[in-house]
């Protein structure tokens, strides 16, 4: 088994839209609405952050 197996979306085929660094902008075109989804599906939280979500 490798690392890539492990994960849910396997990063070996997944393209990095933002270049890893995250923008707060406005979604106005068809590329900021996939980095938008991309950043959502691949977002990692936990401990303290993610108690925080789940009360929002």
């Amino acid at each position: 088994m490798k690392n890539k197996d492990l994960f849910n979306l396997n990063p070996t085929e997944i393209n990095i839209k933002n270049d890893g660094v995250a923008k707060i902008k406005t979604l106005l075109e068809s590329d900021d609405l996939a980095i938008a989804e991309y950043e959502l599906k691949t977002f990692v939280c936990e401990g303290e952050y993610h108690d925080g979500l789940k009360r929002f």
